[in-house]
């Protein structure tokens, strides 16, 4: 059982505690955005992209493992991340871009193909590309947001890091 109470400011009186595993969809509105802060750090990251994906028209895609002699390949975004970068490679119209995270070392510890044609109804889709990429943080989990060009058009694509910025999913929504 976890107990959830957020303080407040010295005008505002402290919310009662709440359990989190108590709390049904219509009492998030409810909530203080310091008692829903903590909501949102107290879910595990499957209950997460549980959440994530009720808002999301596309998705989650895991991609693919993806080698490749990334000395040769030149990125077309370059985004500050973790004490190293994430690169994104939009390799052409045939093939879907690829992700990679180059450590402060510029050793490359970790990259995924983003294809959404891995996933169960999404066969015949393509992703073409990756364009203005941006970091943020959203309670203490990190999404890369960008815009993805694919078979449906120009559409918001979110991927989502493991609290040791690992790859986890991506999804592509309008």
């Amino acid at each position: 059982m976890l107990l959830v109470s957020a303080g407040c400011s010295d005008s505002t009186p402290d919310p009662k505690p709440f359990k989190v595993e108590d709390l049904k969809p219509e009492d998030l509105a409810s909530l203080s955005k310091e008692e829903f802060q903590l909501y949102l750090q107290s879910l595990s990251d499957v209950e997460l992209e549980h959440l994530e994906a009720m808002n999301m028209d596309d998705g989650p895609f895991k991609g693919k493992l993806f080698e490749a002699d990334f000395q040769k390949l030149s990125a077309d975004e370059v985004v500050p991340f973790h004490e190293g970068d994430l690169l994104i490679f939009n390799r052409s119209e045939i093939e879907c871009p690829v992700m990679a995270f180059r450590n402060k070392d510029s050793k490359i510890e970790w990259s995924v193909a983003m294809d959404p044609s891995l996933n169960k109804g999404y066969e015949d889709n393509h992703l073409i590309e990756i364009t203005g990429c941006v970091l943020s943080s959203k309670s203490g989990r990190e999404i890369l947001h960008y815009t993805a060009n694919w078979d449906y058009g120009h559409e918001h694509g979110y991927t989502y890091f493991d609290s040791e910025g690992g790859f986890r999913f991506f999804y592509l929504s309008w």
